[in-house]
């Protein structure tokens, strides 16, 4: 894990792209530790954020800027979330950020001074199905897909 990066591409039509074509190349690092998992990233108020996937009860948040090619990724915070983080995603809105756990999808609303979304209120949703991989928000819904390919959908409100 030496060598980390976030690819941009643009958003591909899921009916019609075979293929996309790379934007940028993002080379980060973290100051702390090159050792960190991270899974989940989500793109919100024009700044990329990392959220880790740690073995023990706590998750860290990360910023990078989606304008530099090379960079350290600016910790925010860390927040004791039990489970591993693997999968992110924020509203449209961008007042709600919805983190996935192999157990649980876990709601912050995002605080109007600053970009601690985890700093936000909290709510917890617990979730049974199997290894929860990703999640993204539909409307009133959150759709998540885990290991197997299955999709379901979880309100949230």
């Amino acid at each position: 894990r030496d060598d980390l990066a976030i690819y941009l591409i643009p958003e591909p039509n899921p009916n019609t792209d075979k293929s996309v074509e790379v934007i940028r190349k993002i080379t980060f690092r973290y100051k702390d530790s090159s050792r960190i998992d991270a899974e989940a990233c989500f793109f919100a108020s024009g700044k990329i954020y990392i959220l880790t996937k740690h073995r023990r009860p706590l998750t860290e948040l990360y910023r990078l800027d989606p304008l530099k090619e090379d960079q350290v990724a600016e910790k925010i915070a860390e927040y004791p979330l039990m489970g591993m983080v693997t999968g992110a995603d924020v509203s449209a809105d961008g007042k709600r950020l919805a983190v996935l756990t192999y157990m649980d999808v876990h709601l912050f609303e995002k605080p109007k001074e600053n970009d601690n979304y985890l700093a936000g209120v909290h709510k917890t949703i617990a979730l049974f199905f199997g290894q929860a991989e990703g999640i993204a928000f539909n409307d009133a819904t959150l759709i998540i897909t885990n290991e197997e390919g299955q999709l379901i959908n979880v309100p949230y409100k």
